[in-house]
């Protein structure tokens, strides 16, 4: 009898650690998903009724137009949409170039309060009325941002190849996908900023050449050119 008590005595005490030792790590697991959570939201309240949470938001500065204006192109924010604000960038491409393609500079800016990754841009429509054709244009030479933090502006820029060769009169539309640092690619939290414009393809001239650029233009090679070369400098 004394040894049955002591045995019980015993698995008692065993029980009694390993219950200890569960609710320690529940307390530390739910510790370290509190400590998570921290990262991405402005505020967390277990108490409350509603969970505040941090904001994913970027949008082009509206500075852009001086920043990417050439002379092949001209560049607003807002021109047609406004809403959401900042969120699209029109470009219309006055005269095409020998070289069919034009390099876009500009920036974007994070006015969320949680780190932005900006993915690819990809091409999601392009008219010549009535007909929808993607081949007319797209994009290459992206260079994006690996990461805007917070209240920060980085630069990008990409390459508009006009493939088109019909005369006529052409719209686009691509998206610029951002998205919180800690998602893994486009979903739920995407902020999708636009690329937008019109593109007139012009009749061949009667002398069968084709359309140089005007005296005094810099031609966009020359552009791409100076823009290398030239010193980056750091937000």
């Amino acid at each position: 009898m004394r040894i049955n008590r002591r045995h019980g005595s015993k698995t008692n005490g065993t029980i009694r650690w390993r219950l200890i030792i569960t609710v320690f790590a529940l307390t530390l697991a739910l510790g370290l998903m509190g400590t998570a959570a921290a990262q991405w939201s402005d505020s967390i309240f277990y108490n409350a009724k509603k969970i505040t949470t941090g904001s994913m938001q970027v949008w082009f500065p509206l500075q852009i137009e001086n920043q990417i204006s050439n002379a092949f192109i001209e560049a607003d924010v807002d021109k047609y949409s406004n809403d959401p604000q900042q969120h699209e960038l029109y470009l219309t491409v006055k005269k095409v170039p020998n070289n069919k393609f034009v390099q876009i500079n500009f920036k974007i800016e994070n006015i969320g309060s949680v780190p932005a990754v900006i993915g690819a841009p990809y091409m999601v429509r392009v008219d010549k009325d009535p007909v929808t054709n993607f081949d007319a244009f797209s994009f290459s030479n992206w260079n994006p941002p690996d990461r805007i933090d917070p209240g920060k502006t980085n630069t990008a820029h990409f390459r508009l190849n006009i493939n088109a060769t019909t005369p006529g009169d052409y719209s686009f539309e691509g998206i610029i996908p951002a998205w919180p640092w800690n998602q893994l690619g486009a979903g739920a939290w995407t902020d999708n900023l636009y690329v937008k414009g019109h593109v007139t393809i012009p009749a061949p001239s009667k002398t069968g050449g084709s359309i140089a650029p005007d005296a005094g233009e810099q031609s966009v090679v020359e552009q791409v050119a100076v823009e290398q070369s030239a010193p980056e400098q750091s937000e």
